[in-house]
């Protein structure tokens, strides 16, 4: 699948002729590549582990946020800085199914025209 889409995207970039139209199909191969690479790294042990221990904290924290009433100021904001960088490597690999798609979507729109 993916070894089609970048063969796809290499029709869409021959096809073009303005250098603008050109650039984009290399940002989106190069996005693809991107999106792969996330896409079979989300897939190792390692990571699923990984993203499932940021789940956790994730989960903790915002209990934390809810719930625990003598969090002083300065620990509150903390917590959410802290969950924010756990939401953001979590958002990181689960990005990268959706951005493939979107991608698939574009050069299958561009190829029927």
């Amino acid at each position: 699948m993916k070894a089609d889409l970048l063969k796809k995207l290499k029709q869409l970039r021959e096809r073009y002729t303005f250098p603008q139209d050109k650039r984009t199909v290399d940002q989106a191969e190069k996005e693809l590549r991107k999106a792969i690479i996330r896409q079979e790294a989300s897939k190792m042990d390692g990571i699923k582990e990984l993203i499932g221990l940021l789940e956790g904290k994730i989960k903790d924290i915002t209990f934390s946020l809810a719930w625990d009433k003598e969090l002083k100021e300065e620990q509150r904001q903390n917590l959410f800085v802290e969950r924010e960088c756990y939401q953001y490597l979590v958002s990181f690999f689960a990005e990268a199914e959706p951005t493939i798609k979107s991608i698939e979507k574009m050069v299958e729109e561009n190829l029927s025209k």
